[in-house]
């Protein structure tokens, strides 16, 4: 798998086109950004310096990994579920904020029928150190994609994992010329030199703010309550959104912020034992 993830990075290197030229220097004229390294990264603008030198930092932290004692390990635990690593396709990311992203409403079944079979594409995902339908034991950055929010349990590997937030790649945000150019080898995803410090290697952490998952599976759906109040998602979109999960046949995990319910089966059995009677709602 490592054999194929270095092969793929020759097919990384992406020449911009004129238009993304163009779409570039407005983005720069206008100013809103906190750091162009990171803004150019996020929307795939990165000239093909910048994606040799963030290249060899991910060939480099795969090295480390590797020789690491409990890298094998780790490594292992992702792609087995033993560490939960969560996908929240609605999460507020640089380029949605900017309006540069396509997204899909709060469907998780439509994410699943346009991206669930393309697992050549890398994944953003949060993690922690504890078994798919766990609460974490600490959060930390990005915590509202798995406290507030919905999402999916993956499995895979791991090409880089950090405490931080790396600014990757946002996969509706990218220019289409890239898109196709990277279209055999799946889409790539790479962090800045600034969050080599916080990098996590063995299974000696508790949460990853960001993971960036190569030859993913969606093997779960999770639900956090904690949206309800956080998005003023109605109580009825609750009901629906369970179950949608459970039609797409993958378990579905429920949790109220860091509190875990388990695996739930039966929508209205599980609104009842908490008190949100869909009969309420009528």
């Amino acid at each position: 798998m490592l054999r194929n993830y270095i092969r793929n990075l020759i097919l990384e290197l992406y020449e911009l086109e004129p238009e993304d030229i163009k779409r570039r220097d407005h983005i720069k004229q206008e100013g809103d950004f906190w750091s162009w390294d990171d803004t150019a990264r996020a929307l795939g603008l990165q000239s093909k310096e910048q994606i040799r030198a963030e290249r060899t930092q991910l060939q480099e932290y795969q090295t480390r990994l590797r020789s690491h004692a409990q890298g094998p390990q780790m490594i292992q635990a992702f792609q087995q579920g033993k560490i939960s690593a969560c996908h929240n396709p609605f999460y507020s990311s640089f380029a949605s904020q900017r309006g540069e992203k396509q997204g899909f409403g709060r469907s998780l079944s439509k994410w699943l029928k346009t991206y669930g079979a393309n697992s050549k594409d890398m994944l953003s995902c949060v993690a922690f150190t504890q078994p798919i339908g766990e609460a974490p034991s600490e959060t930390g950055i990005n915590r509202r994609a798995f406290t507030a929010s919905m999402g999916f349990y993956m499995q895979g590997f791991p090409v880089y994992v950090n405490e931080n937030d790396v600014m990757s790649q946002t996969l509706g945000g990218l220019p289409q010329g890239l898109v196709k150019h990277q279209q055999a080898s799946g889409i790539a995803k790479r962090a800045g030199a600034d969050v080599v410090k916080s990098e996590l290697y063995g299974l000696d952490w508790d949460w990853a703010g960001e993971v960036l998952l190569d030859n993913w599976q969606p093997v779960g759906i999770y639900i956090n309550m904690e949206m309800v109040a956080r998005w003023d998602y109605p109580n009825e979109g609750l009901a629906d959104a369970m179950r949608s999960a459970l039609a797409t046949g993958l378990p579905l995990y429920m949790f109220d912020d860091d509190t875990s319910f388990g695996q739930v089966e039966d929508v209205s059995e599980f609104l009842e034992d908490v008190g949100l009677s869909e009969t309420d709602w009528e």
